[in-house]
């Protein structure tokens, strides 16, 4: 399964919200201060026992609570809080006492005292008289909901599972609510094997909305859970046309928020084909914003396809064609996409976000073909959207970048001579680090250096680019002008031939300790080339060298971190060890905190 998206990890964190199974009914988490009126005696006194237990003070804590309940017997937070502090202790007898004094003091109709009895008196090994007191609860009380569940949860408990169904049941009839006490009644169909029950359960939460789905995925989402056959019991529920339009739409977010793309591309097929038409096309698109984000070009390409035919007007039809090349773009398709672009191009409005979308794209696709076209095309968008003079420089860098690679390393001066006349100093800096770049390819250092200073001194710009920008200027001033010159023509062979080879070997050279500091920012420089341009064997290599070769370099400790992230996985003996290198030989160094989160990520995976 893939990582969570963003859609699944907001489910979940609802899911953490929602009233837990034979939980606390009133109460699904700990009693918040402000609940019993801010600036209060009892407030204050609530909020300095929340404090003592999260420092694991528990005896301050439970003096501070029974201070409360001694003044009023049936403070419901603070005997909530009592009772959550003191029960997963083995203390159940305290609680059970400030439980039976608030029920003398008046707190028999309020919910959180009779649930904190209840279970009270259940923990002291009193069960039956637990029952009786939830039974006398419900009769005294037959609307309240929380009385059938604090029942059903004792009679489960028991192993009386019919019995503790039927309670739930009857709960639901009294408040005449069919999707009443679901999750409850879901647990109790999935302890018996009853997943068709249990579904039927889980249908009626998927109609709370996100809340809903959220709680359900997370049930089946649980460790040890059979996912297969709930899953599967729920896929056979949820197909049934019948059920109302926003229950399948729960349904379709369930399978979203479980990362199923199989059942996710049944429910939406069948729930586009059954529903009106404007229904349809907000059902359209949220499923293709979900696939796109998830990366399942299929089913965004579907979705943007369907939108496309069902359009009212053709600035709407142009609009999801473009979306849908954009998919294409995307997932690599580059001949649909670059054919779909060159027609929007020349079809939509200029200044419209189809257009200026189309003409981007085209442009990146033309310059990834090392077309000639994609100067004119830089010339074109420059000059139909001259106030975004951040993409004009973006692309004009993209297109040095694509002359580089070509071996053209005049035309990658040229290129940058495509950005706007008066840049920004952020923008200027950018080109200016670009032009550095060309200059060290073409064998000039001075320039390079000059082009790097003005990269550095001029304000704004990416903090990462004015590092490594610092970094080069340092190098190109310490190292000897040779040295300078075999990393340029590597880098070049690098960038343009995709060839490490000549990076690699220089690391021979640079690898002499009598280079001193400037060999070790060429390994360290030349190393994170490697790595941005997908080689990172060959990183690592050069990154030993460096360690080896410049144990006290400024640059081998953060050489030692990427050492043993790229060890990861595949050998956790030698990322450990590079980890506690690390942090041994630097323990001060600001990269050691780094590397005891590795080393405690490596001892957690195991």
């Amino acid at each position: 399964m893939r990582g969570r998206p963003l859609a699944r990890t907001l489910w979940t964190r609802a899911a953490r919200a929602c009233v837990p199974v034979f939980g606390l009914f009133v109460l699904s988490g700990p009693v918040q201060a402000q609940e019993v009126g801010s600036g209060s005696s009892e407030s204050r006194s609530l909020a300095r026992a929340a404090t003592a237990e999260r420092a694991g003070r528990v005896e301050e804590a439970r003096r501070e609570l029974e201070a409360v309940l001694d003044v009023n017997p049936t403070s419901s937070a603070a005997l909530a809080m009592l009772s959550q502090l003191l029960t997963t202790r083995g203390r159940s007898s305290e609680v059970l006492q400030r439980a039976e004094s608030a029920a003398a003091a008046g707190g028999l109709g309020d919910p959180v005292v009779m649930q904190v009895w209840i279970r009270a008196l259940d923990s002291a090994g009193q069960r039956d008289s637990a029952l009786s007191l939830a039974t006398d609860w419900i009769r005294r009380k037959p609307t309240d909901v929380a009385a059938y569940a604090e029942r059903a949860r004792l009679l489960a408990a028991a192993g009386r599972i019919d019995e503790a169904k039927a309670t739930l049941v009857d709960g639901r009839t009294a408040k005449q609510d069919s999707t009443l006490l679901s999750q409850e009644l879901a647990e109790l169909m999935v302890s018996t094997g009853d997943f068709q029950g249990a579904a039927r359960e889980w249908i009626k939460i998927l109609g709370w909305g996100e809340i809903g789905v959220a709680a359900v995925a997370e049930r089946i989402s649980a460790a040890g859970f059979d996912s297969g056959e709930a899953t599967s019991a729920l896929a056979q529920a949820v197909s049934d046309p019948s059920l109302p339009v926003h229950v399948r739409r729960g349904g379709l977010g369930l399978a979203l928020a479980l990362d199923d793309r199989d059942w996710a591309r049944q429910i939406a097929r069948d729930l586009a084909a059954s529903v009106p038409a404007e229904t349809r096309r907000l059902l359209l698109r949220d499923y293709y914003v979900e696939c796109r984000n998830r990366e399942w070009s299929d089913e965004a390409s579907w979705a943007a396809a369907r939108l496309e035919e069902e359009s009212l007007d053709e600035a709407e039809r142009r609009h999801w064609r473009a979306m849908r090349a954009d998919v294409a773009f995307r997932a690599g398709d580059q001949e649909a996409a670059e054919r779909t672009f060159a027609e929007l191009s020349r079809t939509a409005s200029p200044g419209t976000e189809t257009h200026r979308r189309s003409l981007r794209r085209l442009f990146s696709l033309r310059v990834a073909g090392r077309s000639d076209e994609a100067v004119g095309l830089l010339s074109e968008y420059a000059a139909a959207y001259p106030e975004d003079t951040d993409e004009v420089v973006d692309m004009a860098v993209e297109l040095s970048n694509s002359r580089v690679a070509n071996r053209d390393l005049e035309g990658a001066r040229a290129a940058l001579g495509s950005a706007p006349d008066l840049p920004t100093p952020s923008q200027a800096s950018r080109l200016a680090g670009q032009a550095a770049v060309v200059a060290l390819l073409e064998g000039r250092p001075a320039v390079a250096l000059a082009e790097l200073e003005t990269a550095i001194f001029l304000p704004g710009g990416d903090p990462v680019r004015r590092t490594d920008a610092i970094l080069l200027a340092q190098l190109l001033e310490a190292a000897d002008s040779s040295d300078v010159a075999r990393f340029g023509e590597g880098l070049l062979d690098l960038l343009a031939d995709r060839d490490p080879d000549s990076l690699v070997r220089g690391a021979e050279h640079w690898g002499q300790s009598s280079m001193g500091e400037a060999g070790a920012a060429l390994l360290s420089i030349a190393a994170g080339a490697l790595d941005r341009e997908g080689f990172p064997a060959e990183a690592a290599r050069l990154r030993r060298e460096l360690v080896d070769s410049f144990p006290q370099a400024p640059e081998t400790p953060a050489a030692m971190l990427e050492l043993g992230r790229h060890a990861g996985r595949a050998d956790p003996d030698e990322a450990r060890q590079w980890f506690e290198r690390l942090v041994v030989t630097y323990p001060r160094h600001a990269l050691a905190p780094l590397a005891r989160q590795e080393l405690s990520t490596l001892s957690g995976g195991e």
